[in-house]
């Protein structure tokens, strides 16, 4: 979604922002359709949409809004990658474990999320899991 490059559209601004993606667990299935309007083909006139863009962008919107608040990272603490595939979609989130009285506090610092080519699309999860966490770790960066 426009994470960790220049130019960022309007909707990666927005729907690439930082959060916690546990606090969010309609994220996967928003973003999939979301990341549609984020490529070079995307057609902006909204009658000639078959699906309500509009809608899960507000859906988006309103689930980020109301997620946990984003922190700024510790560099004396660990940083945890956590990736997840679907079918159609891979997404990870970037955070911390900070100890406290409690036990352990998650503290998510970014997110990324990115649908896959017509190659990947017919690897198994671990396939994609994989090339998604090594290319996080590799250059692109969390927004």
């Amino acid at each position: 979604m426009g994470i960790g490059r220049t130019g960022v559209s309007p909707l990666g601004s927005v729907a690439g922002e930082r959060t916690n993606l546990s606090f969010l667990p309609i994220y996967s299935g928003i973003a999939s359709e979301l990341n549609k309007m984020t490529q070079k083909d995307f057609c902006w006139k909204r009658e000639s949409w078959a699906y309500d863009y509009e809608e899960d962008f507000h859906k988006m919107k309103k689930a980020l809004l109301e997620s946990v608040a984003n922190h700024f990272p510790d560099y004396n603490l660990d940083w945890v990658l956590r990736v997840d595939a679907s079918d159609k979609s891979v997404g990870a989130v970037l955070y911390q474990e900070r100890p406290d009285e409690f036990g352990v506090v998650h503290e998510s610092i970014g997110f990324a999320s990115q649908t896959f080519s017509s190659i990947s699309f017919h690897w198994d999860a671990f396939e994609k899991e994989s090339q998604f966490s090594w290319r996080q770790t590799t250059g692109i960066c969390f927004g």
